[in-house]
């Protein structure tokens, strides 16, 4: 048999094998969405969520946390990593505000697509080998900081995607569904 038909067929069954390993990272089975990850993961940081504002329907809708240093809240806003809503970005936060783009291992203080696409396909690629630890969406969040506080930049803001993290928050959305189905019985 020809060596590079072995060779082929190899590398398609290694291939084969870490994309089904890539795809059942999440043991819940559950995808948590970016809203849910970014309100979980400002509370456990010791931000208190007050609200959300509605910016132009659902394009927008930044969640605002008290922060425990500043006297101003801060605004992280779950949108689409293609930037559909880059015209509504003046909405977010007070003008002075330090404003940060992340996604993924990304944080930048530009709107910076084309680096947020390479990033994709890194860790798509990365995917496709088992070794990505991210959830892969195509979601981003934009952080308002107000002037003169220092919390956002020094944040892992990376931890929103990673697996582990909305795996955890999936088997605690699961649990307390289950607690509430007992109780009620």
């Amino acid at each position: 048999m020809n060596n590079w038909l072995v060779r082929g067929l190899l590398l398609a069954l290694l291939l084969c094998s870490a994309a089904i390993k890539a795809t059942s990272q999440n043991d819940v089975g559950e995808n948590v969405h970016i809203d849910e990850a970014v309100m979980n993961f400002m509370t456990s940081r010791g931000f208190s969520f007050k609200r959300t504002i509605d910016i132009d329907g659902e394009l927008l809708n930044p969640m605002v946390f008290d922060t425990p240093s500043c006297g101003h809240p801060i605004q992280v806003v779950p949108t689409s990593r293609n930037f559909q809503a880059k015209t509504l970005f003046d909405h977010i936060g007070a003008a002075g505000d330090a404003r940060f783009f992340a996604y993924l291992g990304l944080i930048t203080q530009r709107e910076d697509s084309r680096a947020m696409f390479i990033e994709h396909l890194k860790q798509r690629a990365l995917e496709l080998l088992g070794l990505s630890s991210y959830e892969l969406d195509s979601m981003m969040v934009v952080i308002s900081e107000p002037a003169g506080c220092d919390i956002a930049s020094r944040i892992d803001w990376s931890t929103l995607w990673k697996k582990d993290f909305r795996s955890h928050i999936a088997k605690d959305k699961l649990a307390a569904s289950r607690e509430d189905a007992t109780a009620t019985l």
